[in-house]
């Protein structure tokens, strides 16, 4: 470990209503070299160490790094401040929140293991893929500023049921017809090529996220601006914009503008906070639409899966 990550460990994470790292880590040092300098290590955890947000993301660049972290993280333990921003939850609330997702897929893995090994597994494919789509739409649907969180939850676990169709399945039907000697440079050919469409992914759902955020909120501020006195409004809407790109880097204060008197601020707090809670809530489900997208087109994908057929078998050693 080097002397900077060692001086590190003991900083404060700066978690709240940003980005963070949760419990589940593994210590296996991936998303610290997607975002160096913001994932650092610690000491902790149960393997040996675990990763901390010890700094929150300040320019797109390092927000579309956060992103790519995230979606390398093998357990998703990486986590953006739009589920704490939207509903006013704490790291660990949104953990909890969001820990089924990733639960439902681990209990079922010895099951649906076995199940693929007795009926093709393009029809777990198909299912997986189907409910994946269907709990991230019940995500969509119910994601607002308003929203209770509890209501998240039906959605959160069709999308982890989905997943345990899919994760096990899928490495099967890659590795089944492979020859035992030859399994473990081809299991290493089979990850290494799922890392490009890993990058490319969280890539696009990190740009397309800080184009919706910068979108939404204008809208929202516009809208809140209308409860103000004329002359504050447009100062009003300009500031809630600027929020909006620092809430992409990490879920920033609200900060209304300096030409509003100060007996007029407790006014303009309470809209200012919900507008962008709702620009927040309404990105995230926009930026659904194109993982949902994404999962529609393997359906057919799945279909094309050929059935079960025995590992080749050769006959120098047969």
């Amino acid at each position: 470990m080097s002397t900077a990550e060692t001086e590190q460990t003991t900083a404060t994470p700066t978690t709240e209503q940003g980005w963070y790292v949760d419990d589940r880590c593994l210590n296996c040092n991936i998303a610290r070299q997607y975002a160096p300098g913001m994932i650092t290590y610690a000491a902790g955890g149960e393997y040996g160490g675990i990763s901390r947000v010890v700094r929150q993301p300040e320019t797109e660049e390092e927000v579309r790094l956060m992103y790519r972290a995230a979606h390398a993280c093998p357990t998703r333990s990486v986590h953006p401040p739009a589920l704490q921003s939207a509903h006013g939850l704490t790291p660990t609330q949104a953990g909890l929140l969001t820990a089924p997702m990733a639960l439902v897929p681990a209990v079922m893995a010895p099951f649906t293991g076995r199940l693929s090994d007795r009926v093709s597994a393009k029809y777990l494919l198909i299912a997986g893929l189907s409910g994946m789509a269907s709990g991230l739409v019940l995500v969509a649907l119910r994601t607002g500023s308003g929203t209770p969180p509890w209501q998240l939850l039906p959605g959160l676990l069709l999308t982890g049921l989905g997943m345990g169709l899919v994760l096990v399945p899928v490495n099967n039907v890659a590795m089944r017809t492979v020859r035992a000697e030859l399994r473990g440079a081809a299991s290493g050919v089979f990850f290494t090529g799922r890392q490009p469409g890993s990058v490319l992914g969280s890539a696009a759902v990190g740009v397309l996220l800080q184009a919706r955020i910068a979108a939404r909120v204008a809208d929202a501020a516009n809208t809140a601006a209308q409860r103000l006195s004329a002359r504050y409004r447009a100062d009003f809407a300009t500031s809630l914009r600027g929020t909006a790109e620092t809430s992409q880097a990490g879920g920033a204060r609200i900060r209304l503008p300096d030409s509003h008197p100060a007996h007029l601020l407790p006014q303009a707090q309470d809209p200012a906070a919900q507008a962008v809670r709702a620009g927040l809530a309404r990105a995230a489900a926009d930026t659904l639409v194109l993982v949902i997208a994404v999962l529609l087109l393997g359906v057919p994908a799945a279909v094309g899966v050929p059935g079960r057929r025995p590992v080749p078998v050769d006959p120098d050693t047969a």
